[in-house]
């Protein structure tokens, strides 16, 4: 249980960084802009409230994962703790899943900071309770992890801004793919469409875990896509571990 040590440190050492003010500043960004953007919808603003605020709440959620995950081993090797840390007794398997599990608990923070600001203006409009509303949190708290492990995971074998770069082009077409198996042009093209076939059953397949829809538009969402969806992340993340774990214990620190 080496990696919890390594967590907790982690954990004490974000928290008494920038992490949680930036999260708070960004935090109530989107609420002023929620309230706003409510404040000028006409007929219903729960629904607007809602909308805008899960989707601003994703986004930023994932950009807080990026710019987590992108300095996770780079960070430490500059300032070479890492050399430190690791001629204790712990390997680096064990460090690497104390620092993931770290920023994860950081990222669980910031993720319900921030989504309770949303859903906080949605209740103030006369919005009423849906069990499916913590879902949506707990799915994006999820899709979060999955993008501080691949973020984590190009950082390994590459630096920092191509890393965040490829992470980003990785987020918007695990939305956008799936959603473009209905789209003509694709389906025209039978080469191209088995091109993004194949892209979609090795990248992550963010829309597998986007509930939203079903939180706006107040549809029953079925179990088993529920417990599809949270094997599928919990699976993938499990999945990105295990590549990570293996290629730090592979890679030379220079």
């Amino acid at each position: 249980m080496k990696f919890l040590v390594v967590a907790k440190y982690t954990y004490k050492e974000l928290i008494k960084s920038k992490v949680m003010v930036i999260s708070a500043w960004a935090s109530l960004l989107l609420l002023i802009s929620v309230y706003v953007t409510s404040e000028f919808s006409y007929g219903n603003p729960q629904k607007i409230a809602l909308d805008f605020g899960l989707g601003a709440s994703s986004v930023l959620s994932a950009i807080i994962a990026i710019f987590l995950g992108g300095s996770l081993i780079s960070k430490e090797v500059e300032s070479r703790t890492i050399y430190i840390a690791l001629s204790r007794p712990i390997d680096r398997v064990n460090f690497l899943i104390g620092k993931i599990l770290g920023m994860s608990l950081i990222l669980g923070l910031n993720i319900l900071l921030i989504n309770t600001v949303s859903i906080a203006v949605y209740f103030y409009y006369g919005g009423v309770f849906d069990s499916i509303i913590l879902f949506s949190v707990v799915f994006s708290f999820l899709e979060s992890l999955i993008i501080l492990m691949i973020v984590t995971m190009f950082s390994l074998f590459t630096n920092q801004t191509i890393s965040i770069v490829n992470t980003v082009i990785i987020y918007f077409l695990g939305h956008a793919i799936p959603r473009s198996f209905d789209v003509h042009f694709l389906n025209a093209r039978p080469l191209l469409l088995k091109f993004v076939k194949a892209y979609s059953y090795v990248f992550p397949n963010l829309d597998k875990i986007n509930i939203r829809d079903f939180v706006i538009y107040k549809r029953g969402i079925p179990t088993d896509f529920i417990m599809g969806a949270f094997v599928y992340a919990v699976s993938y993340c499990i999945i990105l571990l295990i590549i990570n774990s293996y290629i730090f214990s592979k890679k030379e620190l220079e």
